[in-house]
């Protein structure tokens, strides 16, 4: 029987689900403390049962069911959504001051927290585009006497790819400004000078033409070839399928286009350093003008590295085996500048020097900023949910004008959510 607790009698409610568990419970609920309960389910017949049984206990209870295997009921249902739906918008045709300052609220809201979360997602959460990211890992030299880790020279890479025998293979790879001529238009890219294996150790397949292979180390200078980003292929070259082969000029020396990199890629350093092009580390000549003989300068660290680690082989035990290698080889150097030992991180999202960009401070400011979108998006949400309780306070008379009328469109779950 009713409850004498009445604190509901001049509420009405709206609920789904009331076939059986929760949304029976609840519908039982509300009831018991005075409100007029309308209850919905898309299985036929549920809904009224448990509205008949509550309206036998003496509750005002009406049950509303759709069996959408039906397909009058299905059509009739589907029919009922679009009425609701034109007269939501012919109300808020009626007020379109009301429409205006919701759909801003909430644009704004739901817009900063995309931009954020799309943010994280790019630096932090979305895996690289590469064959088996989970085994890549970027390795960092530590030399002797200084507390940061960094890069490495062109003879040590050689000697962690050829003779430490850990990794998979070995990649090098660094970031430069490309001053690129396409026909008559010239224009500054960001570019990797990377080795010609980066793309074989990485996985990957091209978009168009062919990436680099490592048969491609003919020599420096010997082999002036270049690899587009999707991205420059598609916004400077109209995505022509037939761009390999297409000649370009990089800080003036003739350049061959083979090929186009599959999309979304822009290289494995985090977003700020995302590659336009790529060229082939044996053409250090033509595109780092000056730099001397950087194939034999052993102290000269410029690369980054980036190895594939072999099926079997844990991050930890290959951080022990490349830091040993790293001190072998510094044993072996001579001058000031000595190896003393390596750094090995997980490299299946994009990455960078973990001594200037710590991944934990990454993350730390990553939350930060989600926080304060989700709060944005909060604070949004509250103040339309303000503007609906009073849009809905104000609509007293024309319910109550309704319901006299015998309208029950106004009651239905529906009606309230297309509103």
């Amino acid at each position: 029987m009713p409850s004498d607790g009445r604190r509901l009698a001049d509420k009405r409610v709206l609920l789904t689900g009331t076939a059986g568990g929760q949304g029976a419970a609840a519908q039982r609920l509300f009831a018991e403390h005075g409100a007029q309960v309308r209850g919905c389910d898309v299985q036929p017949g549920a809904a009224e049962q448990t509205a008949d049984e509550l309206r036998g206990d003496g509750y005002d209870v009406k049950g509303n069911t759709v069996d959408l295997a039906d397909a009058v009921a299905a059509r009739g249902w589907v029919e009922s959504c679009v009425q609701d739906l034109r007269y939501g918008l012919r109300t808020l045709r009626g007020n379109p001051g009301f429409a205006v300052v919701a759909v801003a609220t909430l644009a704004l809201g739901i817009g900063s927290t995309t931009a954020i979360f799309s943010l994280v997602n790019a630096v932090l959460l979305r895996p690289l585009p590469v064959s088996h990211p989970e085994e890549l890992t970027a390795l960092y030299s530590a030399y002797r006497g200084e507390e940061y880790v960094g890069d490495w020279s062109y003879p040590q890479y050689r000697d962690l790819r050829d003779r430490s025998g850990i990794f998979a293979g070995v990649a090098a790879q660094s970031g430069l400004n490309l001053s690129v001529t396409i026909g008559d238009r010239a224009e500054l890219l960001w570019g990797n000078i990377v080795s010609e294996n980066y793309f074989s150790v990485l996985g990957m397949k091209p978009a168009a033409g062919r990436l680099f292979a490592p048969e491609d180390d003919r020599g420096a200078g010997a082999n002036p070839i270049a690899v587009l980003s999707h991205d420059t292929w598609v916004n400077r070259f109209a995505a022509d399928p037939d761009v390999a082969g297409r000649p370009i000029r990089i800080n003036g020396h003739p350049f061959t286009v083979i090929g186009v990199a599959p999309p979304g890629f822009h290289g494995t350093r985090l977003m700020g350093y995302w590659a336009e092009m790529w060229v082939p580390l044996m053409s250090y000549a033509q595109v780092m003008p000056g730099s001397g003989d950087l194939l034999q300068q052993p102290a000269n660290a410029w690369l980054r590295l980036i190895g594939r680690m072999p099926p079997g082989l844990r991050i930890g035990d290959a951080q022990a085996r490349t830091a040993t290698f790293a001190r072998r080889l510094g044993d072996e150097q001579s001058g000031t500048k000595r190896l003393q030992a390596a750094v090995a991180i997980p490299a299946g999202t994009q990455f960078d020097n973990p001594f200037w960009f710590p991944r934990r401070t990454i993350l730390f400011a990553s939350r930060l900023g989600l926080g304060a979108a989700l709060m944005v998006l909060l604070v949004a949400c509250s103040n339309v949910a303000n503007l609906l309780v009073a849009r809905a306070s104000g609509r007293r008379k024309e319910i109550a004008t309704r319901l006299a009328l015998g309208s029950e469109s106004v009651l239905t779950t529906t009606s309230w959510l297309v509103k």
